[in-house]
């Protein structure tokens, strides 16, 4: 039952262009459930436009603007059969592949969307050959959560001198954004790409708390800082980073074009 509930607070994110997973994490603000989604940023990147506009100085100006994205969850019936949902989300923080950043929060339109939450490790410490799971939706599929089983087997894997996790497992297009798990089934960190079918890359928990913490998002994991009403949270800056690098590691979402080759 404990591994049946990693698999229900993974979610599928999908744009126009392309799909991967997330997680969910649910907080209580000014009385209502609401619900965001760990992923990351080359996931929802095409949902990113710049516009050209003219300000009140006449001046052509660069716009940044974030579209919407869809969530998608499922749930089984008493009768095992397979119910889907679908909402919207907005992306609250984006952090752009930076030094290895690849980071976004997604704060889902619907209170209530689901009463599930992640559990997260507390104090992070990890070795190389502990067990771990990784859930997420193998060819950006609906319907489909998937689990995979490795091991950690580097704890610093550096690709083009960012710092990864290594973790040897079966890993599919679609899984990036998945949660990491250890064997208690709290969240080490997050898959972000592979070296081949085998070896996949994650970022580690602890730099994502940090990265949360920059972003004005630390009460994601500490209850004591929780806003009290959403319009605190709208006041938050979404990109506190702008550089658009691109890593030579193989990225695990899918283009839709070919997601719906696929289907």
């Amino acid at each position: 039952a404990g591994l049946e509930q990693l698999q229900n607070q993974n979610v599928l994110v999908k744009n126009e262009d392309g799909a991967g997973s997330g997680v969910v994490i649910t907080k209580n603000i000014g009385g209502n459930n609401i619900n965001f989604v760990i992923t990351t940023a080359h996931i929802v990147d095409t949902s990113r436009v710049v516009k050209r506009v003219v300000d009140a100085n006449k001046n052509i100006v660069e716009k940044i603007e974030f579209k919407d994205v869809v969530v998608k969850m499922e749930k089984f019936d008493d009768k095992e059969h397979v119910i889907e949902y679908s909402t919207t989300a907005k992306i609250v923080a984006f952090i752009d592949t930076d030094d290895e950043h690849d980071f976004a929060i997604l704060m889902i339109n619907k209170h209530g969307f689901t009463n599930i939450t992640t559990k997260f490790i507390d104090n992070y410490n990890i070795s190389v050959g502990d067990t771990v799971h990784i859930v997420g939706n193998p060819d950006g599929e609906p319907g489909i959560n998937t689990m995979s089983k490795g091991i950690i087997s580097r704890k610093h894997r550096y690709v083009n001198g960012c710092d990864f996790l290594q973790i040897n497992s079966g890993v599919m297009p679609g899984f990036s954004g998945g949660g990491i798990y250890n064997e208690k089934n709290e969240y080490i960190g997050m898959l972000v790409g592979r070296r081949s079918e085998t070896i996949g890359l994650g970022i580690s928990f602890d730099k994502i708390r940090k990265w949360c913490g920059e972003a004005g998002y630390s009460f994601l994991f500490d209850n004591n800082s929780i806003p009290k009403s959403l319009k605190d949270i709208e006041s938050i800056p979404i990109e506190s980073h702008k550089a658009h690098v691109s890593l030579t590691l193989i990225q695990l979402n899918i283009p839709i074009k070919q997601w719906r080759k696929q289907k």
